[in-house]
């Protein structure tokens, strides 16, 4: 995927073994407990780059950002190169 291209949002960027939020069912076919995998889990793969900006901070000429259910860690390398040398990506 090229710097300036759309993501895809295929099935292949979704875990379907993810606990899913309290009272919402499992996608049809999917094989978990609720303590397999771990309640903290993401959703998402690193099938390709996605982000969400509410998960990032700009100070100046850093960004600090973080991984969440809506972006993962190919979305925060992505950011370098899509804004270039002027800014530091910062994830925690």
């Amino acid at each position: 995927m090229g710097v300036g291209a759309e993501p895809e949002l295929t099935d292949a960027l979704y875990k379907s073994d993810v606990p899913l939020p309290e009272g919402q069912p499992p996608a049809p076919g999917a094989q978990w407990s609720e303590t397999d995998p771990p309640a903290h889990e993401f959703g998402l793969t690193e099938f390709e780059p996605v982000f969400d900006a509410a998960d990032f901070l700009r100070f100046g000429k850093d960004i600090i950002g973080q991984l969440s259910h809506v972006t993962n860690r190919a979305g925060v390398a992505w950011l370098p190169a899509f804004l270039g040398p002027e800014y530091r990506v910062h994830v925690f």
